[in-house]
């Protein structure tokens, strides 16, 4: 599958092509699903949109370890709560994943700070975007996506340690 980048995949994000209304997983780029927990634990609903892997970002259960491939990160949703060291881990296994056609779900408990974090970290590091156009193209998505400043910050740090690995 293509992957669009940049400016592209921006132009794209507004059209809403990849976001039927009343769904429970919100796609934020092809094959990149986001959602809060309860659409993690609806196995016809991961069937339905060809879920093949899960970044478990809250660290609950895997509910389908057996049918599903994981990344679990395990970050509470607290104010202090340092994300940056799981980003490049969790980044590259949603790449790793869609470069081998496998639809990938991140999600937290609520899919309004820890995943949506991520999903933004993997714009920023795979599809060359800033972190303010990959949390515009998150947010058409997904309107609830709202990262908690702290991340919005770690982010800011993971981009500036993406641009100086590029």
């Amino acid at each position: 599958m293509a992957l669009l980048c940049g400016q592209d995949l921006i132009a794209h994000a507004r059209l809403g092509v990849l976001q039927p209304r009343r769904v429970k997983l919100s796609e934020v780029a092809l094959g990149l699903f986001l959602s809060g927990g309860a659409s993690a634990k609806n196995l016809p609903l991961l069937r339905e949109h060809g879920i093949a892997a899960i970044v478990n970002v809250g660290g609950g259960k895997c509910h389908f370890a057996n049918a599903i491939v994981y990344n679990k990160i395990g970050l509470l949703d607290k104010s202090d709560a340092n994300i940056l060291p799981h980003l490049h881990n969790a980044c590259d296994f949603i790449h790793n994943q869609l470069q081998s056609s496998a639809n990938v779900l991140v999600h937290c408990m609520g899919g309004f700070s820890r995943s949506p974090t991520v999903v933004v970290a993997y714009l920023v590091k795979y599809r060359q975007l800033s972190v303010d156009d990959a949390l515009t193209v998150c947010r058409l998505a997904h309107p609830r996506a709202n990262p908690r400043p702290n991340f919005i910050a770690q982010l800011h740090d993971f981009q500036t340690q993406c641009a100086s690995q590029a």
